[in-house]
């Protein structure tokens, strides 16, 4: 056994951290692909400092997910440590701001809010995934994003190993991304308006009814930003993709912004199928996707995520 890992398990169970070993990440993600991961922690508050503290000193590889919905893991072995936010789950109101902890999920927090009577929020129905991973990469959907309700953010400072407070004017939030690098969020506080209650569920029911032909097979949402003035899933349409495939992956006939799983998909048959209708529409359309989802790879030291 290699000598960071006793030294790891040691390290949780004398600070109590919640901690699982040899962990699936198949499971764990919407995609329902990926390897096993040596440890997967989810820390209290209380514990984060420590955690990052004792990664860095032991030289332990590590990487961060909230609910594993809109990313793409190797399935092969991970070395390393996964962090969670699953014990950062509260929810609390502050006159017109509502407190959420990073691992509240969506569906919890505009519910959370349309009971008190504050509104804003309701297009973010539907959208799975967590908190601190929608702000982190400005998560939205029907013209609005997260990042506009976002009044401060609490978070871990990799670098600067401290954990502090953002404020709203040292924040950028732009198109399915943020200004956020290097960090662990453990709250964010929205700002929202007053409103009725009523009209708050009649809008939760109508983006609901939007989001109901999106496909309901193992995805991670979208896979590419839409580029200026066009949408990324039209491009694929027009180009007559729907329904080419890599082994179980395929584009989505609902939606050709989806790669769906039938089966038993690998992170190689995403991948390149992923390369596959970027060299189609850029030959077609002179246009270059992005990705939307995070692409994780393998390096030498554990994975790092890519985006692009």
């Amino acid at each position: 056994m290699e000598n960071w890992k006793k030294a790891f398990r040691d390290f949780v169970i004398e600070k109590g951290i919640d901690c699982k070993e040899d962990f699936s990440l198949k499971d764990f993600t919407s995609f329902r692909i990926g390897g096993r991961v040596d440890f997967y922690i989810n820390p209290f508050k209380s514990q984060i400092k420590e955690v990052f503290s004792f990664l860095k000193s032991n030289a332990i590889p590590y990487f961060i997910l909230g609910n594993g919905t809109n990313v793409l893991l190797p399935d092969t072995h991970i070395k390393g440590v996964l962090i969670g936010s699953r014990h950062l789950s509260g929810i609390k109101i502050d006159k017109d701001e509502v407190l959420s902890g990073s691992g509240v999920v969506l569906r919890e927090l505009v519910s959370f809010s349309i009971k008190a009577h504050l509104t804003g929020i309701e297009f973010l129905t539907g959208i799975p995934g967590t908190v601190g991973g929608a702000v982190f990469v400005n998560a939205g959907a029907f013209g609005s994003s997260i990042g506009e309700f976002v009044e401060w953010i609490r978070l871990y400072d990799i670098k600067q190993e401290d954990i502090k407070i953002v404020n709203r004017n040292n924040l950028v939030f732009s198109y399915r991304h943020s200004s956020l690098r290097d960090v662990f969020i453990i709250d964010v506080a929205f700002k929202l308006e007053r409103g009725d209650r009523e009209i708050s569920k009649m809008r939760v029911k109508e983006f609901g009814r939007k989001r109901s032909h999106l496909p309901t097979e193992p995805s991670a949402g979208c896979i590419f930003i839409n580029p200026a003035l066009d949408s990324a899933g039209r491009l694929i349409d027009k180009a007559m993709l729907k329904g080419m495939h890599v082994g179980d992956a395929y584009i989505s006939e609902k939606h050709a912004n989806f790669i769906v799983n039938k089966g038993n998909a690998t992170y190689k048959d995403v991948v390149e199928l992923i390369d596959r209708i970027k060299e189609e529409i850029f030959k077609i359309y002179n246009i270059k996707l992005n990705l939307e989802i995070f692409l994780f790879k393998e390096s030498k030291g554990g994975i790092y995520e890519e985006r692009g």
